[in-house]
């Protein structure tokens, strides 16, 4: 999986792996340009945040903000920090402050919850407060709702 460029030609599926995740790289055909990019990195980064190991035996997925979180609140801190890009970029495109203030509430939760000791780590795993969010934005953008 690619940090970089995200341009990956025509289908622009960013699913390389099929990985199976929920964030499956599609974006919505009414997108303009602009937004078709702005998506295509907010999927890369909720992804990698949230869904790139998978759990052997398993069909579940964490991501660095599982591993990362490990660190004691600074772990947390810096995943949500992360997260912030997503709200940026969904902020840029013109969603609706009401859906921004969802999207930083998933971040809040995920960092608060995620900071407590033991519980938070699999809290972490669970909650996927950036695929949350990278979710309304293609909802958003999908139904036209700027």
């Amino acid at each position: 999986m690619s940090l970089g460029n995200d341009d990956r030609g025509e289908n622009g599926d960013g699913d390389e792996d099929g990985n199976g995740g929920r964030i499956d790289g599609e974006v919505p055909p009414s997108a303009s340009p602009d937004e078709r990019a702005a998506l295509r990195r907010t999927q890369t980064v909720a992804r990698v945040l949230d869904e790139a190991i998978p759990v052997p035996g398993t069909n579940y997925r964490i991501g660095l903000d599982s591993l990362v979180g490990l660190l004691p609140v600074s772990g947390d801190l810096v995943t949500g920090l992360i997260g912030l890009y997503i709200v940026g970029e969904a902020a840029r495109v013109g969603v609706p402050r009401n859906v921004l203030a969802q999207m930083v509430g998933n971040i809040a939760i995920d960092v608060a919850i995620g900071s407590v000791p033991a519980i938070g780590d699999l809290f972490d795993a669970a909650w996927k407060a950036n695929v949350r969010n990278v979710e309304l934005f293609e909802e958003h953008v999908e139904n036209g709702t700027r």
